[in-house]
């Protein structure tokens, strides 16, 4: 087949990997399969049956969430009620209520509780969001961030603490970037947020925030910490930067590295790679046959479906021209082999010493289990090549593979960066570990215990009602 590619340029998205164009027939059967899909949650839809009371209706957590559409715009009354969002299928909401709820509504309640929760929250529960998004302050880096939490920073004697290579950032101000939207009665929005997090001297991979700035596109940004007036600021604060977690773990972490990379790479694979026992075709034929077809779908509405607005998150990225900008900013610069947990971790700084106990990365989990994967994919893929290219002579022969590797760094194709001169084995070893750890992820991240039920617990709702950031004394 000959694949058909969105025009980016013409909108001005130079920076994001090629879009996959996909024909009406395919979109349709991919409509078949979301539909399908849908199917396939009702039972945990059917699940949300325990009962709450909020602006004096009484109903169940079906009703308030998806049922009973005059009961969708009404807001929780206190924190134990986002067990609303806990389904009884696969007994998430039993587990929850007896493993998890007391320590989550702390983190609602208690600045404290909240603080020391903060970190292993995202260590732990990332893996589906591929959070791998703290980075170990270097002396540069300091200086900048000095300028921007003064007097703050010397309050907290931060020069010392960034000296012995204990101060960590998380940087999220990409989404200053992104525009609040209504949808229906609800106004969207998600703050811009940049978290400063100070690593205990003794305690491995413990973690705690320490100041944390926030803003939008229309305001000024407003810094807090753990001494704010009113505990509501500083419990503002956190909220809003686990959300801006969320909402990078969506549309970055997951949709960027793990559905517009790979469909790019897909997209050219199947240009150029012969349908005829070609050892790559039956490497990668079974796992690419509907990802460039999903990310098509989102894109347009076929058959008077929008499917973007159907299943895309509530968060501040309202319509596909919103996400496409912010995927185009992140991808600026951006090469390949960047979005390898390897090269994230080492590019951020992040030493295995500081975050193991006894095993590698056990103290950040979700950097633990991205590894783990990619070690397997790693194996299997050498096996693969060793099997199937004698030596190097014949990867670098392989005409297919050339134009396969042409067109996916083509800007007018796959319009992918810093993909290798493919002509050794390494350099194929790479290049297929890297589409086989994505892909391998994205089927990881559909577990059911990839996201319950510490993810639905607090969704990335909670900074979109009102577009403004407290004043640190304002809660």
């Amino acid at each position: 087949m000959t694949t058909s590619w969105y025009d980016r340029k013409s909108k001005g998205l130079y920076n994001v990997p090629g879009v996959p164009m996909v024909g009406a027939f395919d979109a349709a059967e991919e409509l078949v399969r979301l539909q399908g899909y849908k199917d396939e949650f009702q039972p945990a839809v059917a699940g949300l049956s325990a009962k709450y009371t909020i602006g004096g209706h009484t109903a169940s957590g079906q009703d308030f969430l998806v049922g009973n559409p005059n009961l969708g715009n009404l807001s929780l009354e206190n924190p134990a009620q986002f067990a609303i969002s806990w389904t009884t299928v696969k007994d998430v909401y039993g587990i929850g209520m007896r493993d998890f709820q007391k320590g989550f509504v702390e983190t609602l309640e208690s600045p404290e509780a909240a603080t020391a929760g903060f970190w292993d929250m995202i260590a732990r529960n990332g893996t589906a969001y591929n959070l791998l998004i703290l980075r170990c302050v270097t002396d540069t880096r300091g200086a900048e961030l000095k300028s921007q939490f003064q007097p703050y920073w010397d309050e907290r004697g931060l020069d010392s603490i960034l000296k012995e290579g204990r101060l960590y950032e998380i940087d999220l101000s990409i989404f200053e970037s992104v525009q609040p939207y209504r949808d229906g009665k609800q106004l969207r929005f998600n703050p811009a947020t940049l978290t400063l997090l100070e690593r205990d001297k003794t305690k491995k991979g413990s973690l705690r925030p320490v100041l944390i700035r926030a803003w939008t596109a229309t305001q000024q940004p407003v810094v807090y910490g753990p001494q704010s007036r009113g505990k509501g600021t500083w419990l503002y604060a956190l909220q809003a930067a686990k959300t801006s977690a969320t909402l990078y773990g969506i549309w970055l972490g997951h949709v960027y590295h793990w559905h517009f990379v790979t469909a790019a790479m897909q997209g050219t694979w199947d240009d150029n790679i012969p349908d005829n026992g070609h050892p790559l075709r039956d490497l990668l034929k079974q796992q690419s046959a509907y990802l460039m077809d999903f990310d098509w779908v989102i894109l347009n509405t076929y058959f008077g479906h929008d499917i973007f607005k159907e299943i895309a998150p509530p968060s501040g990225v309202g319509d596909p021209n919103a996400m496409l900008k912010l995927l185009d900013s992140f991808a600026k610069g951006r090469q390949y082999f960047d979005d390898d947990p390897k090269s994230e971790l080492e590019k951020n700084g992040l030493k295995e010493a500081d975050f193991t106990l006894e095993q590698p990365w056990d103290m950040y989990p979700v950097a633990r289990h991205l590894v783990l994967v990619w070690d397997i994919c790693e194996a299997y893929v050498k096996e693969v090549v060793s099997t199937s290219y004698a030596d190097d002579g014949h990867v670098a022969s392989d005409s297919s593979l050339q134009n396969w590797m042409n067109q996916a760094a083509n800007t007018d194709y796959g319009n992918i960066r810093g993909l290798p001169k493919m002509d050794n084995r390494e350099a194929l070893t790479r290049v297929l570990v890297s589409m086989i750890f994505r892909i391998t992820m994205h089927g990881v991240s559909r577990l059911i215990n990839s996201a319950n039920p510490e993810l639905t617990w607090v969704v990335c709702r909670i900074c979109s009602h009102t577009y403004r950031t407290p004043a640190p004394s304002a809660v």
